[in-house]
């Protein structure tokens, strides 16, 4: 149970990047609960992530695995949620990016005409 509640101390994060991360999984809360039932029915927590966690990337999944058996389950955790959150805003400035060229060849095709 410890390494459930190491997990959730990262909660003020997860709860913005999860719902992107696992779209099934809209609160954090959720999930967690979710897991912990499944740690309390003696499934491994790499079990119990593959079978909740199975919305989210495989790579996301693998690290989270791969601290709790490590020992690093709280910096493993807090690198998933600082990778989510790069991407995260790599896609809102791609977007942001892309608007500019879309909208001067909008312009430039309603002059054109």
């Amino acid at each position: 149970m410890k390494k459930l509640q190491r997990w959730c101390a990262h909660a003020f994060r997860l709860n913005r990047i999860l719902p992107k991360l696992a779209p099934s999984c809209r609160k954090t809360g959720e999930l967690a609960e979710r897991i912990g039932r499944r740690l309390n029915a003696g499934e491994s927590l790499a079990d119990a992530v593959e079978v909740e966690c199975a919305t989210m990337p495989a790579a996301y999944r693998a690290t989270v695995v791969a601290g709790s058996q490590g020992g690093q389950l709280a910096s493993a955790i807090e690198s998933v949620v600082d990778s989510a959150s790069r991407v995260e805003q790599l896609r809102r400035i791609t977007g942001v990016a892309l608007l500019y060229p879309m909208m001067v060849s909008i312009v430039a095709v309603v002059l054109m005409t």
